[in-house]
């Protein structure tokens, strides 16, 4: 039983794994050669991290840089710049560029017109680099202001390590001897990572969803029943009715121009989880023990492995919730994406219930797994709630910290005023009357001196204080301090 449950179920790893441990728990070898250089996997919902390696590593993207010409051509068409039925004629120049040997596209020709949804169709099937140039002329007149726009786009987006150079991402080593070819100068390779092309195809994804129904198509005819007529076939290995598909994986743009260096960004929802997952730089040419091209089985190993570690369910049911001591109600249900079977707790921020603990995220920006909220009143505070004079009340008259220092000063004041009444009156005394005595040493009657006698009988400061007069005016000025505290509270 236990070799069998060994060989039987899949193991889950911790997001800091690496992907060659990640392959020896599932009993498959890889050459450290075929092994992609970096690999991420997030989330659709909010962008949380489920798989991480090497994301930072900067890179240089590539035909991956169609994915923001894509993003870009399908802001235009939001904001109406132009249609999918608009055509665009092939120049001379763009037939130039489809002729350079090694570039991935379709067999430009001059005078040649495409509708604006053919040329998407054939950026997203075959990563054509003419077409991303005709739709980047298209929108903004010249490949260099289109470029501008990019990367306004990406630092918009978040992109913060990455520039891109050129509508389609060629490169430096893709263009010598055919300079001038290229209807731009390019002296740079576009620069990047995949962190940053998760959080791209992030927002490509929550903006413009019906790009999926162009990605998971299988293949393409193009200038049907004419002599420019071609069919491509996706590069997609991923997609239903592919060999190796990947149930509920309908894109989005497979990199393949280099054997060495194939990259890919996919896209996949199972159970209502849905999983982004780019994976840089694997090596074609290398092949599996069981004979086959690497980026299959790193594929299937990472997206399997994420889907048995992570689900999309309910964290928080719609109703009355205590939540760090507070009782809450959610009008809406939460859910989001955790561990299986794990146990969740949430926090309260500024009007929101935030997953407390939740994964890394892609960005800082994105919004976190949360809900609204508002404070449930206890019964007492309920039966308040609906009395219609206590309403009225309370609407009438604001309780702040000003008011209750207004009303215990006034308090005070009451109470020292009372004070004064209760404290006798001071007597006058009248002048002492002359004293005699006989001194016997001189057999004579002696009379004190009035210095003398005004010595003995002054009484000392505390007994002449007027504390009947300070207790009546005191309470008095403290009274009307408090009354002042009020109007001032509620003039401002």
């Amino acid at each position: 039983m236990l070799l069998f449950s060994y060989f039987t179920f899949i193991p889950v790893v911790d997001a800091n794994d690496d992907l060659r441990l990640l392959l020896s728990k599932q009993q498959q070898t890889l050459a450290q050669e075929g092994l992609p250089s970096a690999s991420v996997i997030i989330e659709a919902t909010n962008g949380q991290i489920l798989w991480d390696e090497n994301s930072d590593e900067a890179i240089n993207p590539r035909f991956l840089s169609h994915v923001m010409t894509l993003y870009l051509t399908y802001e235009a068409i939001e904001q109406g710049v132009l249609t999918w039925e608009d055509t665009i004629t092939v120049s001379d120049s763009m037939q130039m560029l489809a002729q350079i040997p090694g570039l991935p596209g379709n067999n430009l020709v001059s005078g040649t017109t495409y509708s604006v949804r053919e040329l998407v169709e054939l950026v997203q099937l075959t990563n054509s680099v003419g077409a991303s140039f005709l739709l980047a002329e298209f929108i903004s007149q010249t490949p260099d202001a289109f470029v501008l726009k990019m990367n306004q786009t990406a630092e918009t987006l978040g992109l913060s390590n990455t520039s891109f150079t050129s509508p389609s991402g060629l490169s430096v080593e893709d263009i010598q001897g055919y300079e001038a070819w290229i209807p731009m100068t390019i002296n740079e390779n576009s620069q990047s990572t995949p962190k940053d092309f998760a959080l791209l195809t992030y927002h490509l994804a929550q903006k413009y969803p019906s790009i999926f129904e162009i990605s998971q198509l299988a293949s393409l005819t193009l200038q049907a029943d004419t002599y420019l007529e071609e069919t491509f076939e996706t590069n997609n290995p991923f997609i239903v009715g592919q060999e190796h598909a990947i149930k509920g994986t309908n894109g989005l743009i497979v990199d393949d121009a280099l054997l060495t260096e194939t990259s890919a960004i996919l896209t996949t929802k199972q159970n209502g989880l849905s999983l982004i997952t780019v994976i840089i730089g694997v090596n074609q040419e290398s092949v599996t023990e069981q004979g086959s091209s690497p980026l299959p089985l790193i594929g299937q190993t990472l997206i399997e492995n994420a889907f048995a570690q992570y689900e999309y369910r309910q964290l928080l049911p719609a109703g009355t919730h205590e939540i760090q001591e507070e009782l809450v109600v959610t009008t809406d249900v939460l859910k989001g994406v955790v561990r299986k079977d794990s146990t969740v707790t949430f926090e309260l921020k500024e009007d929101q219930i935030v997953l407390a603990s939740p994964l890394a995220s892609i960005s800082e920006t994105l919004i976190p797994v949360s809900i609204a909220y508002t404070s449930a009143l206890s019964e007492f505070e309920e039966e308040i709630e609906d009395n219609p004079f206590v309403k009225l009340l309370m609407n009438a008259v604001e309780i702040t910290q000003l008011t209750i220092l207004a009303i215990g000063v006034i308090l005070i004041g009451i109470l020292i005023f009372i004070m004064s009444f209760f404290i006798p009156k001071k007597e006058t005394e009248a002048f002492p009357q002359e004293e005699h005595f006989f001194d016997f040493e001189t057999n004579e009657e002696v009379i004190p001196s009035r210095t003398t006698r005004l010595q003995q009988d002054k009484p000392s400061i505390w007994h002449t204080l007027p504390y009947r007069q300070i207790t009546f005016y005191g309470g008095l000025s403290f009274t009307l301090l408090g009354i002042v505290l009020l109007i001032v509270q509620y003039l401002l």
